[in-house]
Parts: structure tokens; C-alpha cells; sequence
């Protein structure tokens, strides 16, 4: 396997959720189920699969200043990048898609900030994500993605045992009570809505669809059923 690239997941704090951050390394690795080329052949032709593994979660204490919050993100990035350095003699593409839906500019910018103060976080990519409903695929040109598509997606990366959780994390057991309460409904004229149950959060749910949202199986699964590995 290779690792290709590091993501991370922003949901920022609405009302009632927390800001969550989601961090994944992006793996590719051959496809189990594909059948093996013909020879000759070269590495590269070898089908390919994403997996993702997560290696961090955390989540931002209610009334914790913006600026604090960018903070800490890039200071998290910025020590991944670092210790990638010792471990790879180079650093990884790194991509953060920051939820974006309301009052996600403003923060956009802030992050970018926090980022640029540090060497190692200055090539880091941002990206806003806004939930525009019934579209599909993230548009790079608009950062808009159908909220239904993106949760599909993550339920499909689950259903093909292509995403592996932190089993000692501490929230990763929060984030597991998150997809618990976390349902899909369609109403009599076949619309789609999801989200987390009233009084649930889903802070940490999202943060995770965005940071395993970047890869060509797009895939549609229905519904979202975790296991948890070491």
C-alpha cells in the first residue's frame, strides 16, 4: 500500500454542535476483487482502491474563539506534516474541506491564516463545502456537494470495509453514537432529508464524510453501518 495523501474534515460550530476535525490518511492499495492483468504488465496496472484510515478526532469546546480554533488545526497539521517528514523523508499532499454552509467564508479565511503561519502547512489546499440538496459530486468550480451524496458515499466506503476508525480514540465512541442517531427520511413526494435526531449531533459524522470525500468510487450505498478497527 501507499500512502498518497493526509485530509481533514471541518464541520464548523452552528448553534447547539461543537466544531469537529476529522483527520485521514489516504492509502491506495490493489483492489482485492479486481482480476490481475495480463502479462506483461507493470505495477501500474494493477487496479487500485482508496482506503482511508483516521487518525484523529477532535472536537472544539463550545465559545472557543475562531482564531483559537484555526489555531489548533494548523498547529495538528502542521506536527502531522512534521512527523511525515522524519517518517517519509518528504511531506504528503494535504487537503482540508471545511464545511462551509453559512458562516464558513469568514472561517475560511481565518484558517488559511493559522496555516500560512506555519512552514510546513503553507502548501496545505483549502476547500469550502457547501450542502446544495440534490446535487451530486463535489463541484470544484461552486465547492457545492449534495449533502445525501456525500453521507452515501462515506455508507459506501463502510459497506466495502474501505475506511478503518481508531478503535482507542476516546470519540470515536461519540462518533459512533452520532451515526446511532443519525437517519435518513424520505417524505411523500420522494425528497431525501438526513441528519442527526433533535437534541443528537452529527459534528463529528460530517467532519469525517468531508475528510474521506476526495476519491474516484462514488458509489452510492444506503445505509451507514460502522466497525471499528485497532
Amino acid at each position: 500500500m501507499e500512502l498518497v495523501a493526509i485530509h481533514a474534515g471541518v464541520d464548523l460550530a452552528k448553534s447547539v454542535d461543537y466544531t469537529a476535525l476529522t483527520l485521514a490518511e489516504m492509502w491506495r492499495r490493489p483492489r482485492a476483487d479486481a482480476p490481475p492483468p495480463r502479462p506483461p504488465y507493470r505495477a501500474e496496472d494493477v487496479a487500485q482502491e482508496t482506503l482511508y484510515r483516521v487518525q484523529h478526532i477532535e472536537r472544539f469546546p463550545h465559545g472557543m474563539p475562531w482564531k483559537a480554533q484555526a489555531a489548533a488545526i494548523a498547529a495538528l497539521l502542521s506536527a502531522v506534516q512534521a512527523q511525515l517528514l522524519v517518517q517519509y523523508v518528504s511531506r504528503k499532499p494535504g487537503d482540508v474541506f471545511i464545511h462551509a454552509t453559512g458562516l464558513g467564508s469568514p472561517m475560511m479565511e481565518v484558517i488559511r491564516e493559522a496555516l500560512d503561519d506555519h512552514e510546513e502547512t503553507r502548501d496545505v489546499s483549502t476547500y469550502p463545502v457547501i450542502f446544495q440538496h440534490g446535487q451530486r459530486e463535489y463541484n470544484w468550480e461552486t465547492h457545492t456537494v449534495g449533502k445525501t451524496f456525500l453521507f452515501r458515499h462515506l455508507s459506501a466506503l463502510v459497506a466495502m470495509q474501505r475506511l478503518e476508525l481508531p478503535k482507542a480514540h476516546p470519540l470515536t465512541a461519540a462518533l459512533l453514537a452520532e451515526v446511532d442517531a443519525f437517519r435518513f427520511t424520505i417524505d411523500r413526494d420522494g425528497h431525501e432529508t438526513m441528519g442527526a435526531e433533535p437534541s443528537a449531533h452529527d459534528d463529528i459524522l460530517t467532519s469525517l464524510a468531508l475528510a474521506t470525500m476526495e476519491e474516484g468510487n462514488w458509489w452510492a450505498g444506503r445505509a451507514i453501518r460502522f466497525s471499528v478497527g485497532s
